[in-house]
């Protein structure tokens, strides 16, 4: 007997091999082979393919074929080979980063479990990019895919193929922020001047990761964290500033460290505001001092009538 296919260590999916075996004896009663060391045959006249029924129930991994005849005398003769069967897919598990995940700037780690008798190849790429990374082991992702995307949801997709061509994938959806938080100063307004009473401050702040807001007027030796975007400068950080020009910081950072500031810049006085004498509720000052004027006026001038007349 000479077995020439299927040949030893050839890798099958789930369609049965073909076998074809020579078979040499003037008195050839019968020919059959087995996949389960005899429980189950399967009789043969002439060279065909493994039963599929029989081939379907063998499990993944090594199969051996055994092929057996005999002769009308009752000899027997019989042969192996064992072969490899794969009816599966890769199986690809993301074990980080997780769903959700928060990343910034620098580029972030993976980490991946994927499983196939007969794994080929295992590539990486994010979904809307052209660019397919090849991997061999868990790692960092390529630091220019990475680069070449901005903030947003991001999905990245991790590919596995086998020897058969068949290929499997698994995917997550991660979340990137590089850009920083937006500032914009409202009040005070550029070159106003103050005194004794520190400037109110109005500001706005936008980001959807905030973390700290905080400004400064010394150039950051001393740094004050704010929630309300509303208030006075402290009253002692003002008191402490020499007269002349101050500039106003505002920062704002997210929790990846992106971070941005506003400035302003504002004068301080030492010169007390000299503020108009208050009015009376009610009348105009100024009319009061003019009709009190006409008034005096006309006196004046019929007083120098009737001293005319006396003469």
């Amino acid at each position: 007997m000479v077995i020439n296919t299927p040949i030893s260590d050839t890798l099958y999916d789930n369609i049965a091999p073909m076998f074809n075996v020579e078979l040499s004896d003037p008195n050839l009663d019968t020919s059959w082979y087995s996949l389960d060391s005899g429980l189950t045959n399967i009789i043969f006249l002439t060279n065909s393919s493994i039963n599929q029924t029989l081939w379907e129930s063998a499990p993944d991994g090594q199969v051996e074929i055994t092929f057996n005849v005999n002769d009308t005398a009752g000899n027997l003769n019989f042969d192996s080979v064992t072969v490899r069967k794969d009816t599966h897919t890769p199986v690809v598990t993301i074990t980080s980063p997780n769903s959700d995940d928060l990343f910034g700037n620098s580029t972030i780690n993976f980490s991946v479990e994927i499983f196939d008798l007969n794994l080929e190849k295992m590539w990486y790429t994010f979904a809307g990019s052209l660019t397919n990374i090849t991997f061999i082991s868990n790692g960092t992702i390529d630091t220019l895919l990475w680069n070449n995307f901005g903030s947003g949801d991001l999905t990245l997709v991790f590919y596995a193929n086998d020897t058969h061509g068949r290929i499997s994938m698994n995917n997550v959806t991660i979340s990137k922020d590089i850009d920083p938080p937006s500032i914009t100063i409202i009040e005070p307004t550029s070159g106003e001047t103050f005194y004794v009473t520190p400037p109110e401050f109005e500001i706005t702040v936008s980001d959807a990761h905030l973390e700290l807001v905080w400004y400064t007027i010394d150039g950051g030796l001393t740094n004050i964290n704010i929630t309300q975007y509303t208030d006075f400068i402290g009253q002692s950080l003002w008191d402490a500033a020499s007269i002349g020009d101050i500039t106003l910081r505002f920062y704002a950072r997210d929790s990846l460290g992106n971070t941005r500031c506003a400035e302003i810049t504002v004068k301080k006085s030492s010169v007390t505001q000299q503020r108009p004498p208050p009015e009376i509720p009610g009348y105009n000052l100024s009319l009061i001092l003019l009709v009190m004027i006409s008034v005096a006026s006309i006196i004046l001038f019929l007083r120098q009538r009737k001293k005319l007349k006396m003469l």
